[in-house]
């Protein structure tokens, strides 16, 4: 009977990972045999998910202290517009014309993770200082374009993916570079800052998630390949316990200051 109780308390996160378990299952079949439908759908949850990400951590920019979740907010927003034009620069897509090149969208995508670690990184500054959102805001815009000119323009970012080589030299260092990065941050928040959010196992899970993506793309050699299924899996995961922290974190804690105000008003009336 105790450990039927513990399975009832508990059976939420038991149904998130058994969804998670089939959506894993039900999305490397279909990349095995419709690759582009299984790549494009997996990019657009991750799209949609930084953008919520973005909205809610705005929408929270009057309540104190919020610093931290306001600026991954703007990051993810950004991150969700390189995503964006990596899905559909994808080989297949026919979207973008890129040729039958697989080495832009490898370039967006490698671009993309370094400014998403790094800006991780960065974050932790934000749970002392205060942030200006204009600032940051601006800042980013300028970063995200002169990534796409470098790219698509100027051709100056190094090359990512050579067809009937495979990965770079400069693409697979790049990814331990990113794991690196990662990793510090994991350290860190496990190390300097006690707070929920970041002592909460959720965040771990992420950066290890996020981890995990990074060595996937460390070794695929097929951009149709299952290695390479795997790690956008991995990554859209990654990105969902994140979301779902920042809501537990956000609006969690804003539900039960109501509720507390609520219960301090009917007792201070007498109601």
């Amino acid at each position: 009977m105790k450990y039927m109780g513990c399975f009832k308390g508990n059976i939420n996160k038991y149904i998130i990972h058994i969804v998670f378990g089939v959506f894993f299952i039900i999305a490397m079949y279909i990349s095995s045999f419709k690759y582009l439908m299984f790549h494009t759908i997996c990019e657009l949850l991750i799209i949609i998910v930084s953008f919520s990400i973005m909205i809610i951590t705005l929408n929270m920019s009057k309540s104190p202290k919020n610093d931290y979740f306001i600026f991954l907010g703007i990051t993810y927003g950004f991150v969700a517009c390189i995503e964006l034009l990596h899905t559909l620069s994808y080989r297949g897509m026919n979207i973008i014309d890129i040729g039958s090149t697989a080495n832009i969208p490898t370039q967006l995508w490698i671009a993309v993770r370094y400014l998403e670690s790094i800006s991780i990184l960065v974050s932790f500054s934000y749970i002392k200082k205060k942030i200006n959102i204009l600032k940051v805001f601006v800042s980013y815009a300028i970063i995200v374009v002169l990534i796409i000119l470098s790219i698509f323009k100027f051709h100056i970012f190094p090359n990512c993916f050579i067809e009937g080589y495979g990965l770079t030299p400069f693409k697979m260092i790049s990814e331990y570079i990113i794991i690196v990065i990662l990793g510090v941050c994991l350290f860190i928040s496990y190390d300097e800052y006690n707070i929920n959010f970041l002592s909460d196992k959720s965040y771990s899970y992420f950066i290890i998630f996020s981890i995990g993506s990074e060595l996937a793309f460390t070794i695929y050699r097929d951009v149709y390949g299952i290695i390479n299924g795997t790690g956008h899996v991995l990554k859209f995961i990654s990105f969902y316990i994140l979301y779902s922290a920042i809501i537990k974190e956000t609006l969690g804690k804003n539900i039960h200051k109501i509720t507390d105000n609520g219960k301090i008003l009917k007792e201070t009336e007498g109601i």
